[in-house]
């Protein structure tokens, strides 16, 4: 795997151009490229941060399984109650 890194703002227009009709969306100067080329015969690592190849969740993720819609409902509105967390007059 090759990976090219391009700050947008060092692109000549021909090429910011070329990149714009091939991902389909306008560049700004802020953006920076990054580029991976991979073989597609290649087995490859999924890159860090992505969801390729993260697999299945670990059991933990499930705290929902096998509560009703009105008992998750209950569950939710505790943790999204806000909390004051000012303390009070001495």
């Amino acid at each position: 795997m090759e990976t090219v890194i391009q700050n947008v703002k060092d692109l000549d227009l021909a090429d910011r151009q070329t990149l714009e009709r091939l991902i389909g969306r306008n560049l700004t100067d802020d953006l920076r490229l990054i580029i991976h080329i991979l073989n597609v015969d290649a087995p490859h690592l999924p890159c860090p941060g992505s969801a390729e190849g993260s697999g299945p969740l670990p059991a933990w993720c499930n705290v929902y399984e096998g509560l009703s819609d009105e008992a998750i409902a209950s569950v939710e509105a505790t943790f999204l109650t806000p909390v004051s967390l000012t303390r009070a007059g001495e």
